[in-house]
């Protein structure tokens, strides 16, 4: 697990943080390993040995499961109690448990610096689907928040970085800042860790930054901002726009619209049913649970 200090030092190279490289993982359902999930499970519990399971790679507000998950042929280890009936019609073993990111703020422990300003996370592109939407103006109203909410730093994705997406940022003055790329295997411990020395986060999307952001402590509020995607593979851009269903996005939006100093009892309820808080577990406990 690399150090806070670490963390904020790989800032400073944001060319080699981002760069696209080729997945090096063990793990028998290689998405298990992305962004750093299998390896907060493994360390939290103290197994070297690869998982044997689907983890599922993030938030999913969508109501199926992915292909790859089924077909790999392995039980499932579900951190959103309201997929729990999906994968129980289709996987033979279901551990309900919770986002391996719980584990890797654990790991990481409690900030040791008073939180400030905000932590700003665009809609982002992917391997295969471009985002459509006016950077400039977006990065104006990030740079324009009230005085409260800065500074404000934008955490941009790999890919966006080796888009030129930060470009527009930059050009307002707001500093930069990624979690790596989504084969680091570090990638969830350096999140933590920004997200910990940030007091609000935000969003013009709805995504598992906006989970993973609450349950770091932060008071997370939605920018609205319009965007879309593109590309020259059809399959991928309508993946990421089904995946993304207009009534989840719609209730996500006004359920986080007011930007507040501290989460309400709702919003905070919301995302720990989502994140599965209460079945965080001791590293014994979750040991057992993953040894099969």
């Amino acid at each position: 697990m690399i150090t806070r200090q670490q963390a904020f030092d790989d800032q400073n190279d944001l060319d080699a943080l981002c760069k696209d490289h080729s997945q090096a993982t063990s793990e028998r359902f290689e998405p298990a390993a992305w962004y750093g999930n299998s390896m907060a499970l493994r360390e939290y519990a103290s197994i070297r040995e690869p998982l044997d399971y689907v983890v599922p790679h993030g938030i999913a507000l969508h109501s199926w499961i992915w292909k790859n998950e089924i077909d790999a042929g392995l039980p499932a280890y579900i951190y959103q109690t309201n997929r729990l009936p999906l994968y129980r019609q289709r996987f033979s073993k279901v551990i309900h448990g919770a986002a391996p990111f719980l584990y890797a703020l654990a790991l990481v422990g409690d900030p040791p610096t008073e939180r400030r300003g905000t932590i700003f996370f665009p809609a982002h592109s992917t391997h295969h689907a471009r985002v459509n939407m006016d950077i400039d103006a977006l990065a104006d109203k990030a740079a324009n928040l009230p005085a409260e909410f800065q500074p404000v730093a934008v955490c941009i994705y790999w890919r966006g970085h080796l888009l030129g997406d930060d470009q527009p940022y930059k050009r307002s003055g707001l500093r930069i800042v990624s979690a790596g790329h989504m084969f680091d295997e570090q990638f969830a411990y350096r999140l933590a860790y920004l997200l910990q020395a940030h007091k609000y986060a935000a969003s013009n999307d709805i995504g598992t930054q906006l989970f993973f952001s609450v349950a770091a402590g932060c008071s997370f509020f939605h920018i609205p901002h319009e965007f879309g995607f593109s590309g020259p593979r059809e399959d991928f851009v309508n993946d990421a726009v089904v995946s993304k269903p207009p009534e989840m996005m719609t209730y996500f939006e006004q359920l986080f619209s007011e930007r507040r100093e501290r989460m309400t009892t709702e919003q905070i309820g919301v995302v720990d049913e989502y994140i599965s808080r209460s079945q965080f577990k001791a590293p014994d406990a979750l040991r057992r649970e993953l040894k099969r």
